[in-house]
């Protein structure tokens, strides 16, 4: 799965990377100042990336497996990564390797050699150079050709690889371990005294403790370690190999009116005392070893040695990734959102009996009570002394009348007496009028008026609905044919070129093999290379309407060849596309 020739290595003489060229008019400058330069400012980068950032994957780099008849061939997707070193890594290509094969030449050199049974190997992304476009230099007399030409460039590329040891991950386990201790923090709305704020500050600076021994002392010092040497490897000690683990597995109750402050005295301690640690540790344990981990491969060596190819799994096992800063501001969104209350709690235990509280104020008067029963009646009082006689009273009253005696008889009638004078009496006054009597019928219709003048215009109604659109007319006639274009097609090549696939994710990309194109190194200067793709086109039997393929197309010269790459953009509704064929052109004088 290699893609270049060497590692990251130079013969040269080291340079102070903290020095800077002072350019001065006059000055004679030779490859020592040259090399300054760059080392200065790829030494700044270098610590941007890998303190300011971190170490890992930050955009592609896929690990898949396929089948490949009896075998699988893994394959690295291209991408780029920062080196524990914080060198930029860059897969230009897909990168693959056939597991079968490597594990049949390389199972001897495991300890003990991989027999049947279940095993894993790691996908490893290294930074690599490779020295390149060779020019003619000045040599002494009678020089060998060798020692008359050098490279002019050095080709920054990367390469993959498979490992039995796991690649040192020290870096990201500690960033890990730090992430859960953050996750055992909670924080109380209650003043806490004291609240777990040393406790969880002791715990922070215990990481940067972790370089004697792969598990964490019990307490830690009263004062910073004297830095004795990393042991990076042996027998009894090789710290990267588990990661580091908080002798202190409790919650980390903090109050809410000082927990920023204690996170900002932690965000402290990791800088000043874990970070150099890290730090450290790449220098002295991954000097030369500037790789990263990519993935896991799990699978099965059956009773004759072979790979079982269907037990072949891919897992990130730890993997680490950087995101930009732009993915970060999406986690805010969730920052100071409340979860639900959980359940609640035990009881507590009943506390102490407290002191007796001052006496109240007196409270108001009660309601009057209802009357009591009447009580038993007394004994009777002693008899009073005689009174004196009293005066001699009124006379009394006269008796009642006798009864009448009984009625005489009635004497006879007399005779009748003469008649009155007639009365002259006068004529009373008229009697008030009687009320109105009912309403009589109505009366027929008259006949109609004349037609009285138009009343003004009443005010506009309001718009209707809009009316449905018509139908679309019919299209017009073709436009006629442009002029020919200024295309200059080289005989002889072949065109179109078929890419092949398959192509079904977006950004899959494939390349095609070498073109001669037939033009001098110096011709090749003077031209335009370009292509564009003529299949897939609309699939037979469409409505038009269909959602198309979407490529985009790299045409690479390289001397006296080029090579297209076809990368897919959007798949459409085609699924996957077997292969892509490519018309390539060459505008020129």
């Amino acid at each position: 799965m290699q893609d270049c020739c060497t590692s990251a290595t130079s013969d040269k003489a080291l340079l102070s990377p903290n020095k800077r060229v002072n350019y001065t008019f006059g000055m004679v400058l030779g490859v020592d100042d040259f090399r300054q330069e760059q080392e200065h400012f790829e030494w700044k980068s270098r610590l941007s990336n890998l303190l300011l950032h971190g170490t890992g994957t930050v955009c592609g780099l896929r690990v898949t497996a396929e089948p490949a008849g009896p075998d699988v061939e893994v394959r690295v997707s291209p991408g780029y990564a920062v080196s524990p070193h914080g060198r930029w890594v860059w897969v230009e290509r897909p990168l693959c390797a056939r597991l079968g094969e490597w594990v049949a030449k390389n199972k001897g050199s495991q300890s003990p050699p991989a027999g049947p049974g279940q095993h894993e190997v790691y996908v490893r992304l290294c930074y690599a150079e490779c020295p390149t476009d060779v020019v003619p230099i000045a040599g002494a007399p009678c020089a060998d050709e060798a020692d008359t030409r050098a490279a002019s460039r050095i080709l920054e590329t990367a390469r993959a690889e498979f490992s039995w040891e796991r690649p040192d991950v020290h870096f990201e386990w500690h960033h890990r371990a730090f992430g859960e201790l953050l996750s055992r923090v909670e924080i109380v709305e209650e003043t806490l005294s004291p609240d777990d704020a040393e406790r969880f500050l002791e715990a922070v600076r215990g990481f940067g403790q972790m370089s004697g021994t792969t598990s964490p002392p019990s307490s830690p010092p009263s004062s910073p370690p004297s830095s004795p040497p990393f042991e990076c490897e042996g027998t009894d000690h090789h710290p990267h190999l588990s990661p580091p683990v908080s002798p202190d597995t409790g919650q980390f109750f903090l109050s809410e009116a000082t927990a920023c402050d204690t996170i900002r005295q932690a965000l402290t301690v990791w800088v000043t005392e874990v970070c150099p640690h890290l730090q450290r540790h790449i220098d002295e344990c991954q000097k030369d070893d500037d790789c990263i981990l990519l993935a896991c491969v799990r699978f099965r060596i059956d009773g004759a040695g072979l790979l079982d190819a269907s037990s072949v799994s891919v897992e990130d096992c730890e993997r680490p990734v950087l995101v930009s800063d732009r993915l970060k501001q999406e986690l805010f969104c969730i920052s100071g959102r409340r979860g639900p209350t959980g359940p609640a709690g035990p009881t507590g235990p009943t506390g102490a009996t407290g002191p007796v509280g001052p006496t109240g104020a007196t409270g108001p008067a009660g309601a009057t009570g209802a009357t009591g029963a009447t009580g038993a009646t007394g004994p009777a009082g002693a008899t009073g002394a005689k009174g004196a006689t009293g005066a001699t009273g009124p006379a009394g009253a006269r008796g009642a009348t006798g009864a009448t005696g009984p009625a005489g008889a009635t004497g006879p009638t007399g005779p009748t007496g003469p008649p009155g004078p007639s009365g002259s009496g006068t004529l009373g006054p008229t009697g008030p009028t009687g009320p109105a009597g009912p309403t009589g019928p109505a009366g027929a219709t008259g006949p109609a008026g004349p037609t009285g003048p138009a009343g003004p215009t009443g005010p506009a109604g309001a718009t209707g609905a809009k009316g449905a659109t018509g139908a679309a007319g019919p299209t017009g006639p073709a436009g006629p044919t442009g002029p020919a274009g200024t295309g200059n097609f080289k005989p002889g090549v072949p065109n179109p070129v078929f890419i092949k696939g398959p192509f079904s994710a977006p950004l899959d990309t494939r390349v095609s093999s070498p073109i001669k194109h037939g033009f001098s190194p110096e011709e090749a200067l003077l031209v335009f290379f370009g292509a564009y793709v003529v299949e897939p086109s609309q699939p037979p039997g469409t409505d038009g309407n269909i959602a198309l393929a979407n490529f985009a197309i790299t045409v690479y010269l390289e001397q006296d060849v080029i090579r297209i790459a076809a990368t897919l953009l959007t798949p459409g509704q085609r699924g996957t596309i077997d292969q892509v064929a490519v018309r390539w052109f060459i505008v020129g004088p």
